[in-house]
Order: structure tokens, then C-alpha cells, then sequence
């Protein structure tokens, strides 16, 4: 039943969305289909599926549709259908997978292996702030709201409620759902922020801070090193590739919400240490490029 679900959802969506693809820009045709067989997918040297629902069908199609990879994006443990995923993980195809974490997931829990580590490539100048204005006393903390169980937005909650007791500081959230109600400090919610909106968050951003469980890899941190913000997040996603904590950025441990208090309490205090991660990160992150990624699945279906 849970896999009819998302496969309703997912041709509802297509019907809705139609060719459009609106979180990037292409300068290729995208064509939709109904359904993943014979008929509907032409033959090529290359197919991809890149989720449980799709697995099974690219899996079972004709040789004549390309050689099949799986690109896996994250590992939702956590979620209804994982039994689903586990079985979508071990169809023989090739695997590729967007972050370290999952490798080392998939090859000690699974006994499977991994093809390459495809990374996310990032648009630099979608979000490289170069003037940045950093504030003195008033400085601003900002936070993507969400309730999904991985996002921890209640763990980063409790930590800005904490802060804001010691410090009369500025607390931005965003994000796309209503907030909770009776959070018992002050802090300011925009919602459904995209495109401009969002770099202008980041802009007037000193600290940004992301308390997640899990991330498949996990963009904001980067794209807010980039705005050279101080990024305070915890060690899940891309993390562990693109901070090196305390020279361009700050990484604690999931759940360990005492040391994001002290972290974040630390940049409060110390100007100095804020704009120096900040730089540091603005210059780091300008390696994440898509550049790297592409050649990488260049050579991987070129061999």
C-alpha cells in the first residue's frame, strides 16, 4: 500500500509539474511519462533510477534501455517504507550514492557495494555574498524551520531559546511550513522564501545554524558559507567533507544540544571569530563544484 501511495503521488506531481522542472536550470528537453516500461522509455546506453518507487521497473526493463545505475541520495531509516528501500538498495545495478555517510551505510549494514561517491556540485555565484555587512551587537542568527523528524527543528529550538535568554540578539527562521505556536521567545518567521529571497536571508545572516539528525548531503550549510555566514551544524550530510571545525566552520555531534549553545554563545561574543569563519568558508566552499561531480559520472559511463 505505502509503495501505491507514492506512486499516485508521483504521477499526480508530473501531471501538475508537466515538463517544468522548477529547483534548476536545464538547457534540455525533459519529457514526462506515465509509467517506466518498454513503450514509454526509448533505448539508451544509460538509465538511472533514483529512488525505491523507480528501482524495480529500471531494474526489470530491457537491456536496450542502457546499463542501470541507482543513484541513492539518502537512507531514510527512519521512514515507513524502509523495508522497501533495503530491497530496491540490493537490485543488481550499479550503485552510486551522494555522500561518504551512505557508502560506509550501505557496505556495513548491507554488505553492498558502492560504484563512486557523487557528490552534490554547487552554483557558487547563485550565492557568494562578497560585501558582506558583518553586525556588531546585533547580529543575526538565522535557522531553516521544518518538521520533518530529521531535521531536528525542536532540538534547534531549545538551543534558540537558550540563547536568547542569555543575549537580546536577532532570531530568523524560514522555511516552508506554519511554525509552532507559544515558543516563548522572540524571533522573526518568513516563510515560503525562494530564489532572491532567500540570498537575502543569508546576507543579513551572521550565524546559521542547522541542528539535523540525518541529510542525505544537505546544500543550505554550503549555500550559507558561500553568503559568509558562520556556520554552526551539526556533523550529518556534507559536513564532514566541507567544515573543518572551528577553521571554516563549526560541526558538533547530532542531539548534543549543549554544545550548540556554547558554540553559537562563543560567535555572539567574539566578532572577530565570526567574520574569520565566515571568510574561511566563503573561500572553502568555492571547491564544491559541479565541475568535479560531472567528470566523476563522465568517467564512471564513459568506462
Amino acid at each position: 500500500m505505502e509503495g501505491i501511495k507514492y506512486f499516485v503521488r508521483g504521477i499526480a506531481r508530473s501531471i501538475i509539474r508537466g515538463s517544468r522542472v522548477s529547483w534548476f536550470d536545464s538547457n534540455f528537453k525533459i519529457r514526462q511519462i506515465p509509467f517506466i516500461n518498454k513503450f514509454f522509455v526509448r533505448d539508451a546506453d544509460i538509465v538511472i533510477a533514483n529512488h525505491w518507487p523507480v528501482a524495480h521497473p529500471v531494474y526489470k526493463s530491457p537491456s536496450s534501455k542502457g546499463e542501470k545505475h541507482y543513484f541513492i541520495r539518502d537512507v531514510e531509516q527512519w521512514a515507513t517504507y524502509y523495508e522497501n528501500e533495503v530491497e530496491a538498495f540490493k537490485l543488481n545495478m550499479k550503485r552510486l550514492v551522494v555522500a561518504e555517510w551512505i557508502k560506509d551505510y550501505l557496505q556495513e549494514n548491507l554488505n553492498l557495494d558502492v560504484e563512486q561517491v557523487i557528490t552534490n556540485g554547487f552554483n557558487f555565484k547563485n550565492f557568494a555574498i562578497y560585501k558582506k555587512r558583518y553586525n556588531y551587537d546585533d547580529c543575526v542568527i538565522s535557522m531553516i524551520y521544518s518538521s520533518h523528524p530529521m531535521k531536528a527543528a525542536h532540538d534547534g529550538i531549545k538551543v534558540l531559546r537558550e540563547v536568547k535568554k542569555k543575549h537580546p540578539k536577532k532570531i530568523l527562521f524560514f522555511g516552508f511550513e506554519a511554525m509552532p505556536k507559544n515558543l516563548n521567545f522572540e524571533f522573526e518567521y518568513i516563510r515560503r522564501a525562494q530564489g532572491d529571497k532567500v540570498l537575502q536571508i543569508y546576507e543579513m545572516t551572521d550565524i546559521f545554524f542547522c541542528p539535523s539528525i540525518q541529510e542525505g548531503f544537505h546544500n543550505p550549510p554550503s549555500e550559507a558559507m558561500a553568503a559568509k555566514c558562520a556556520v554552526v551544524a551539526t556533523s550529518v550530510g556534507s559536513v564532514p567533507k566541507t567544515i573543518n571545525n572551528m577553521t571554516n566552520g563549526i560541526s558538533v555531534e547530532p542531539r548534543d544540544t549543549s554544545s550548540m549553545i556554547k558554540y553559537i554563545d562563543l560567535l555572539i561574543k567574539n566578532r572577530d571569530l565570526r567574520i574569520s569563519l565566515a571568510e574561511a568558508g566563503h573561500e572553502s566552499i568555492k571547491n564544491l563544484t559541479w565541475d568535479e561531480s560531472i567528470n566523476k559520472l563522465d568517467n564512471i559511463f564513459s568506462s
